[in-house]
């Protein structure tokens, strides 16, 4: 691969990231398992983060609000670790 397809094959998994950051957020992130992989996905866009190039995106501004938003979707993932799972909402069997 030419250095220009390791650039847009790092800014396409980046979209593909942010896609499906903005979908899990907007459903409340309540599945562990979800909560899980967000976490690694999370990770992987940090790292993807660094190397990406801006030249391919459409500008710095593209990669600072991939920045937001990376940071936004850490923040909440945070925040629900920290509280951890509810207690005593299982219902008891008769």
């Amino acid at each position: 691969m030419t250095p220009s397809d390791v650039a847009l094959d790092r800014v396409h998994t980046l979209y593909i990231l942010q896609t499906k950051f903005i979908i899990s957020l907007d459903n409340g992130l309540r599945s562990p398992t979800l909560r899980a992989e967000l976490i690694s996905d999370v990770r992987t866009f940090h790292k993807l983060l660094g190397q990406a190039d801006w030249r391919y995106m459409g500008g710095p501004d593209v990669l600072d609000s991939l920045r937001e938003l990376h940071g936004e979707v850490k923040a909440r993932l945070d925040v629900l670790q920290k509280k951890g799972p509810k207690k005593g909402t299982r219902k008891k069997r008769k």
